[in-house]
């Protein structure tokens, strides 16, 4: 039987999240959006937050994206895959702006570079560096507290799941989101 998801907990080490985190603030911020091509629109009452998209060519990032993505499909998954990373998104959710993520799914569907069949989501704060923020699945069991919560967490899930963040009440939240495509689903 297949899981949901596979989550490591703390994978990823202070030095390693500090790094990830400093090289993120240095891409120009925008405010994140909702929908995808002419669909794409800003909605603040659903979705609020700061997103930048890292270079794809950053290796240190896009090797530990990738191997979490495969590893996860080789053990659990079992998604038709790419073997390779297509974005890099770095998210703050900041109390500021109430920031926060509501019910959504990763999938992206009549994409030239394939579809999104698998989200990665590292956890790169810690958990007394904000309230709120919490990430949670709609119609799934979720991993719980201590498997997520951690700074340096890895979760991989299929993209087509219903998830959300919710409202980010004291401090920021950064998080790195990741997908890999797959062929057309037939």
């Amino acid at each position: 039987m297949r899981d949901y998801w596979q989550v490591w907990p703390k994978a990823l080490d202070d030095e390693l999240c500090d790094k990830i985190v400093k090289h993120g603030l240095q891409y120009e911020p925008q405010t994140a959006g909702i929908g995808f091509g002419d669909d794409h629109r800003e909605d603040l009452e659903y979705r609020s937050s700061k997103i930048r998209w890292i270079n794809n060519y950053e290796y240190f990032i896009n090797a530990l994206i990738l191997y979490f993505a495969t590893e996860a499909n080789r053990s659990a998954l079992d998604m038709d895959i790419y073997n390779y990373v297509t974005e890099m998104q770095f998210t703050e959710y900041n109390s500021e702006y109430r920031g926060k993520y509501n019910k959504h799914h990763d999938v992206q569907f009549l994409s030239n570079d394939g579809e999104r069949k698998l989200s990665v989501v590292i956890q790169l704060s810690h958990p007394y560096d904000y309230e709120g923020g919490k990430f949670e699945f709609s119609s799934i069991p979720n991993p719980s507290e201590e498997q997520f919560s951690g700074r340096g967490s890895v979760l991989v899930f299929p993209s087509i799941f219903e998830h959300s963040v919710s409202e980010v009440t004291s401090g920021t939240r950064y998080s790195l989101v990741s997908w890999i495509r797959g062929p057309k689903l037939r």
